[in-house]
């Protein structure tokens, strides 16, 4: 077995990692390695013939982090060493960032779509503007377990309930953006702007919620019309694209059709909230379902 697999590494509030020694099977006392006081995360380890081994970790510092490294010689670790310039702006800053640029950019592409129909020669009353917002495609828990073999293998869902959980929290903030983008835009306008929220379209038949199930799974015709999730699990390979994952399928589609039909109106477009129906066995003569549309 090679010296990089018999690394080990636990993660607490510090880098805890064994070597064994070159001459022997065995494994060497724990090494604690602290760059800082923050918690250590996302651990990179690498080790070579000679016995030399290196490890880079983040740690969390104030509303970010630092990266720090190390260096093994002979089964002795080095003092850690920060690598980073300045703490890092994490993740949950960096997408709440991009949240708030959300807004004014979806208000600008309105703005330039209302200019281009107006010099194109069409006026107010030829045609109508309805922003969609975002579903939400997976709600925890999920009906598999927190495993490789549960949610990647057979669900196509690898999320932790953890992850999901928050997603959740960012999801209406996402939609909220873009509903005051549409009202801003409409005032700046005067075309009217409607905006249909389907945070809530898919309930029910998320991708791997505890009521639906796998969509290959059912025959095609009523059953997998009424049980089927909503959402494309993620699938590699065998012709399948990754960028279609946490989509709307096809029988997702048809809700958002339902939900779009409503919003419509008949040519009256109103904003408002589309939810998923309560039988999703009900459908239309067209086979969309009976969604609930919340003007408002």
């Amino acid at each position: 077995m090679s010296r990089l697999l018999r690394l080990g590494v636990l993660l607490t509030a510090a880098l805890l990692i064994a070597v064994p020694p070159a001459s022997a099977a065995g494994w060497d006392p724990p090494s604690t390695l602290r760059g800082g006081a923050g918690a250590a995360l996302g651990t990179a380890i690498a080790s070579g013939t000679t016995g030399v081994a290196f490890a880079a970790w983040q740690e969390t510092e104030g509303s970010g982090f630092a990266v720090y490294a190390a260096r093994s010689t002979g089964g002795a670790w080095g003092r850690p060493q920060r690598i980073s310039d300045a703490p890092a702006t994490s993740v949950t800053v960096r997408i709440a960032a991009a949240l708030d640029q959300v807004g004014a950019k979806v208000q600008s592409a309105i703005e330039r779509i209302d200019g281009t129909m107006r010099n194109a020669g069409y006026a107010d009353a030829d045609w109508t503007l309805i922003v969609q917002g975002y579903p939400l495609p997976l709600v925890a828990p999920l009906r598999y377990p927190e495993t490789y073999t549960g949610r990647f293998t057979t669900g196509g869902c690898p999320f932790y309930d953890a992850d999901l959980a928050w997603i959740a929290t960012r999801i209406p903030v996402l939609n909220d953006a873009l509903r005051k983008a549409a009202q801003r835009a409409a005032r700046a306008t005067g075309h009217p702007v409607a905006f249909m929220d389907l945070e809530q379209a898919l309930a029910g038949r998320e991708l791997c919620a505890k009521s639906a199930s796998l969509v290959d799974q059912l025959p095609e015709g009523p059953q997998r019309t009424a049980d089927a999730e909503r959402v494309s699990m993620l699938r590699i390979g065998n012709g399948f694209e990754p960028a279609e994952a946490i989509h709307p399928n096809a029988l997702g589609q048809l809700a958002f059709q339902a939900c779009l039909q409503q919003a419509w109106n008949a040519g009256a477009a109103r904003s408002g909230r589309c939810a998923g129906p309560v039988d999703w066995s009900q459908t239309d003569p067209d086979g969309r379902p009976l969604v609930t549309f919340t003007a408002g």
